[in-house]
C-alpha cells in the first residue's frame, strides 16, 4: 500500500513493519481524526476460517483490556475480492465496515481511484461483487432467496436490476480472464456459465465442471483462474499422506537457478 491510499475510513501514512502475520501501517482514522496502527492480514490467514476466528477472539480479548502498555483495539474490518480496472486506474473491493464478516453485513462494493482523490465511492450499496474483465458486468452473491445465489448486474449502470444466474445455490463468483466465462462454487462443485449477449437471462444454464472434495484455502474466492482458463484448487491429503507431495517449493528467477544446478560443460 502506498501513502495516501484509503481503506474504508483509514488513510495510509507509512509502512511500519511486515512479517509472517501481515503488514502494519501507520494510518489516519478519517472519521475520528486520530492516528492508528493498521494491520493487514495475509490471504493465508484472512481466508482461513479457523485462523481468522482465532484472530478475532484475540482482538476481542485485547479490546476488553485497559492498560497504558497495551494497545487499544478500535475495530476489525475485512476487504475482499479486490478487482483492478482494465486500465489499472482504480480498484473495487467489498467493504464490511465494523459490523462483522458475512454476506449479510457487507457495506457495499466500493471504488477507489489509484491517482488523485482516494476517497472510496459506492458502486453497489449493501452488496458485494466481482467486476468482469470487460467491465460490462458485476457478479454478486446474495441470500435473498434464503440461500446464497449468484446474480449478475450490468456495469457501470447497476440500476437496471440483477439477473439470477445460479439455479440451486452458489458462492464465490470469479470471472475468466477474458470475461467470457463466469465460475462459481456450489458446495464442493465448480460451476461455469458462458457469457453471451446483452441479456443475462438468455445466457446458457450453469454446467458443473467437476466436484471436490477441495480445500477452501486459495485467495478470497477459494480458487483461482489462470490466464489460459485453467483452475487452481487444493485437494486434501489422505490421512496416511501416501503419494502426496511433502512440500511446495517456489523458485524465483528459475532460469538462473537452473543454470546454477545444471552448469554447462
Amino acid at each position: 500500500m502506498v501513502p495516501g491510499a484509503v481503506l474504508g475510513s483509514y488513510e495510509i501514512v507509512s509502512l511500519l513493519g511486515a512479517g509472517g502475520m501481515g503488514e502494519v501501517y501507520r494510518a489516519r482514522d478519517t472519521r475520528l481524526g486520530r492516528d492508528v496502527a493498521l494491520k493487514l492480514l495475509p490471504v493465508a490467514v484472512a481466508d482461513d476460517g479457523e485462523r481468522l476466528a482465532r484472530f478475532q477472539r484475540e482482538a476481542q480479548v485485547l479490546a476488553s483490556l485497559n492498560h497504558p502498555n497495551i494497545g487499544a483495539i478500535y475495530g476489525l474490518e475485512q476487504l475482499t475480492s479486490v478487482d483492478w480496472s482494465a486500465d489499472g486506474k482504480w480498484i473495487a473491493y467489498a467493504d464490511f465496515g465494523d459490523r462483522g464478516i458475512s454476506i449479510a453485513t457487507v457495506t457495499g462494493l466500493m471504488r477507489v481511484d489509484i491517482e488523485g482523490d482516494h476517497t472510496p465511492r459506492v458502486l453497489i450499496k449493501g452488496g458485494n461483487g466481482r467486476i468482469s474483465p470487460t467491465e460490462r458486468w458485476v457478479a454478486t452473491t446474495s441470500p435473498t432467496t434464503g440461500t446464497d445465489e449468484i446474480y449478475v448486474l450490468p456495469f457501470p449502470d447497476t440500476s437496471r436490476g440483477r439477473t439470477r444466474i445460479s439455479t440451486d445455490g452458489g458462492q464465490n463468483p470469479t470471472w475468466a480472464p477474458d470475461g467470457k466465462t463466469l465460475f462459481y462454487r456450489r458446495g464442493q462443485a465448480v460451476m461455469a456459465v458462458a457469457v453471451g449477449g446483452d441479456d443475462p437471462s438468455s445466457w446458457p444454464k450453469p454446467k458443473m465442471l467437476f466436484e471436490g472434495p477441495y480445500l477452501l484455502t486459495i485467495g478470497p474466492t477459494h480458487f483461482d483462474v489462470a490466464r489460459d482458463g485453467r483452475l487452481l484448487m487444493v485437494k486434501p491429503v489422505d490421512a496416511d499422506g501416501e503419494g502426496a507431495p511433502k512440500q511446495l517449493v517456489l523458485v524465483q528467477n528459475w532460469f538462473e537457478e537452473l543454470r546454477r544446478l545444471v552448469p554447462r560443460k
